[in-house]
């Protein structure tokens, strides 16, 4: 998803000791709640639209600086506290799962303490330094006064392991990705978790850099995402 979000700052992320340079970190998912029924098994009960609960679903960006200064670098993580979106399922035929998920840019928080727990990242940046890496991704990166939204749209055949076709909006440019996405459904609950790599360039962005590139934000983010959903009821005929 996602998007997909954030080409962070001067002070960009820098790979953890041991790490392959250029290798993906390792995403830590939130632990799973007990198995549901895989949506695409989902009988006609369970079709309809689910309407995603902001307070319980999760987007986290990694993004990591580069050059031969990086080890003077932080590690950030960037989230979002209020997705907004819907997901829908449809009742048994040849129709797919759809969804569209809406990101305010201007609400997007910069090292929240427990996410930065949970994903181990080995420094602490200062208050000062990570309130000028929001301010450098909005401002100068993503350009948010000018494109203060991202859109993700979502499709994929309504069955088990289908690969998710994800239409990312951003920047003023809109690219598809295919996501592998494990998603359940459970108790009118329909939950959506994968990870995904986004090129900043891709879509239009220059990741940041000084010192003639001794000291730069990689291009590569890695995304992480956890999607709750409750099922809405029926709108009566």
């Amino acid at each position: 998803m996602i998007g997909l979000l954030a080409a962070l700052s001067l002070c960009a992320c820098g790979p953890r000791p041991g790490a392959v340079p250029g290798a993906p970190l390792p995403l830590p998912l939130p632990a799973a709640s007990a198995p549901g029924v895989p949506a695409g098994e989902a009988d006609a009960a369970l079709a309809g639209e689910y309407e995603i609960d902001p307070a319980r679903s999760e987007l986290a960006v990694l993004v990591r600086r580069g050059g031969s200064l990086a080890r003077l670098g932080h590690d950030h993580v960037v989230s979002h506290p209020a997705l907004q979106g819907r997901l829908r399922l449809p009742a048994s035929g040849p129709g797919p799962a759809e969804g569209e998920i809406t990101l305010a840019l201007h609400e997007l928080v910069v090292d929240d303490p427990a996410l930065r727990a949970r994903y181990a990242l080995d420094t602490q940046p200062s208050q000062a330094a990570i309130e000028g890496t929001r301010q450098n991704m909005l401002q100068r990166v993503l350009e948010a006064d000018a494109f203060p939204l991202a859109r993700v749209r979502l499709q994929a055949p309504a069955r088990p392991g289908a690969e998710v076709s994800a239409e990312i909006s951003l920047h003023g440019v809109t690219r598809r990705l295919p996501v592998a996405v494990d998603w359940t459904v459970r108790d009118g609950e329909l939950r959506a978790r994968g990870r995904l790599s986004l090129l900043q360039t891709d879509f239009g962005m220059r990741p940041l850099t000084v010192l003639g590139g001794a000291l730069r934000v990689e291009d590569r983010l890695d995304l992480e995402f956890d999607l709750r959903a409750r099922r809405l009821p029926p709108i009566a005929p």
